[in-house]
């Protein structure tokens, strides 16, 4: 049997060995699915039954209460998520690995710590999914590849999975993402595609597709992602959800597995993702109250600022609707108009609000500079590996295949050089305009078709720069509503992308944006999400 296949097969064996040990550990299932799966597959949450569906339908924050109080147990709450974990999987491919035995423990020990002693922690009973790359003690992780299969089992959990652990969180699931989780779609040869639940001939985005997909479809109530290029903040506007990419420096991933360790020029970042904006708040000063600098010294001693206590008299928020190189779809600059619209000039909670056009000043050879960062071996590690267990890798397209180069050292000192030339740049001209926060796009499109998407530039300019920002839902596309013309190209590359504009294509799509700020300054974007209306996101009915 060819490697790769040998591979899969492990991949999918260990899969539906994980679904039995659900059915093990908490039975009951759901109701058959129906003979036709709509494209909307949110409302088939309703298969659950009705003691599920109640506890997956609560807000994050009231979930919390029942939990501390013990009018609902751990194992109520846990089982009704892992199920509803199992329905979404069937229906959207999100998930690689559940993990029913050890959350079964978990809950079953929180209930009598309860029981016996009180709550564990702020987030006692709250179940957590979590992508596959992030250590689980006594499982391998894969990077949703072949070559990673035959790995050693991680020896000790995540830093971070241990600390929302000593906070009474638990983990129930770990879900997929790319090939290598090195895009922003969802396709992996060892497993396929993660479906959208709005419209399932749609990606999750990626690389946190498994998190994106749950989190929609109303299996979690909050997970963790990570975020390289827009690996966090991808998926949660695709998937119509919250998600936090922080500052490098903030949270911890040791014992984290990457595709491509050592190459510091951009740094993966671990974060939170929620339908529940008040949970990721509530995660980033649980977390950062423990201090995790002591114990991972990748991080830095910056204190959180309580979201509650930031009290501006006015914020000058900064909105985009064109990066300079690829225009968005009518949608995407139409929903950003309409935001500001709605607030520019309005006082909410005490705060008045100004907007002003601004786009962050982008280099001409901005793409040749994130190619070389981010293959800065021109993908011969990954060509090799890939040769070795015969996986089909994804065609990264014509315009990277046309720059990627395998770099010098001098090449790498120079790039290292120009990166921090340019975060100054940024930061110069943020400063000269006055501008507290920035309204921005996260992708050209609501979503995109499978295995198509691959313009990264408006997430991952953030990245070399090392902004935090927050993805917020905004509305969702209407294939029969009138959003404007598409604009004039700019360029070939623009002209190529917005080619792929059918509005039928991304019908029912979630439209969000991303509220970016300076570094570490997390509790502020937080703070205009809030002020933005962003609260928690409704289930289908």
């Amino acid at each position: 049997m060819p490697p790769f296949q040998e591979a899969k097969d492990i991949y999918n064996n260990r899969l539906l060995k994980s679904i039995e040990e659900v059915d093990k550990y908490f039975p009951g299932g759901h109701k058959p699915l129906p003979d036709t799966i709509p494209s909307n597959v949110r409302p088939l949450l309703k298969l659950l039954n009705d003691d599920d569906y109640e506890v997956v339908t609560l807000g994050g924050i009231e979930l919390l209460d029942k939990l501390a109080k013990g009018e609902w147990s751990a194992v109520r709450v846990t089982g009704a998520y892992i199920r509803a974990a199992v329905l979404a999987h069937k229906l959207v491919n999100c998930a690689t690995e559940f993990l029913a035995e050890r959350a079964y423990n978990r809950a079953k020990f929180l209930d009598e710590h309860l029981a016996e002693k009180g709550p564990v922690g702020p987030f006692h009973g709250l179940p957590f999914s979590v992508k596959e790359l992030l250590g689980v003690k006594g499982h391998i992780s894969t990077c949703e590849n072949s070559f990673f299969l035959d790995s050693e089992p991680m020896e000790k959990d995540l830093v971070l999975i241990q600390e929302l652990e000593n906070q009474g969180g638990t983990i129930f699931v770990r879900t997929n993402g790319p090939q290598l989780c090195g895009t922003i779609d969802s396709y992996s040869p060892v497993h396929g595609s993660t479906l959208n639940p709005y419209n399932t001939s749609l990606t999750t985005g990626g690389s946190s597709s498994g998190e994106g997909a749950l989190a929609a479809f109303g299996a979690s109530i909050i997970g963790l992602g990570t975020d390289i290029g827009g690996s966090i903040r991808a998926p949660a506007s695709f998937c119509g959800i919250y998600g936090l990419k922080p500052t490098r420096g903030r949270l911890s991933l040791l014992n984290c597995v990457g595709s491509n360790p050592g190459n510091d020029f951009i740094k993966a970042v671990v974060g939170p993702m929620s339908r529940d904006l008040r949970l990721i708040d509530l995660f980033m000063e649980n977390i950062i109250k423990q201090k995790p600098w002591k114990d991972d010294v990748s991080l830095e001693a910056v204190p959180w600022e309580v979201v509650s206590s930031i009290k501006p008299k006015k914020l000058t928020l900064g909105y985009t609707t064109f990066d300079g190189v690829v225009h968005p779809h009518p949608p995407i600059v139409q929903a950003v108009e309409e935001l500001v619209k709605k607030y520019d000039g309005k006082t909410v909670d005490g705060v008045e609000l100004t907007f002003q056009k601004y786009t962050p000043p982008i280099p001409a050879d901005m793409i040749q500079m994130l190619i070389g960062m981010f293959m800065p071996d021109a993908g011969e590690r990954t060509q090799k590996w890939a040769e070795k267990f015969g996986e089909p890798l994804e065609d990264p397209g014509p315009e990277v295949k046309a720059l990627a180069k395998k770099l010098e050292i001098s090449d790498v000192f120079a790039l290292n050089v120009q990166r921090d030339k340019y975060r100054q740049t940024v930061w110069d001209d943020w400063k000269k305009q006055g501008i507290d926060a920035l309204v921005y796009p996260v992708y050209i499109s609501p979503s995109s078709v499978l295995r198509t998407t691959n313009y990264g530039l408006y997430t991952m300019l953030w990245n070399v720069v090392d902004y935090p920002g927050v993805t917020l839902p905004l509305t969702k596309m209407d294939a029969k509503k009138d959003y404007g013309p598409v604009a004039e190209p700019a360029n070939d590359m623009d002209k190529k992308f917005l080619a792929m504009y059918e509005p039928e294509k991304f019908d029912n799509a979630p439209i969000g944006v991303q509220i970016v700020g300076p570094r570490f300054e997390e509790p502020l974007i937080l703070k205009v999400a809030q002020l933005l209306q962003g609260t928690v996101q409704p289930l289908a009915e």
